[in-house]
């Protein structure tokens, strides 16, 4: 509930400072494959692996399934 209320707060500054996504850094790779399993992304896989992000519109739809 603490992430839907984090994206919650996102999707909501994103129309204020048109944001399109949000990012993390997963502190290990435990963390970084539970976000996974919420959908963020790593932003290339060259890059720090623990450097994630999520699309604003799909923190929508997470959002709208986990409130409906």
């Amino acid at each position: 509930m603490l992430l839907i209320d984090a994206m919650q707060r996102m999707i909501a500054a994103s129309e204020v400072v048109a944001a399109r996504a949000i990012e993390v850094k997963a502190i290990d790779e435990q963390v970084r494959d539970w976000y996974a399993t919420y959908g963020f992304v790593s932003f290339d896989k060259s890059g720090p692996p623990f450097h994630l992000f999520l699309p604003i519109d799909t923190a929508r739809e997470i959002v709208r399934s986990a409130t409906a």
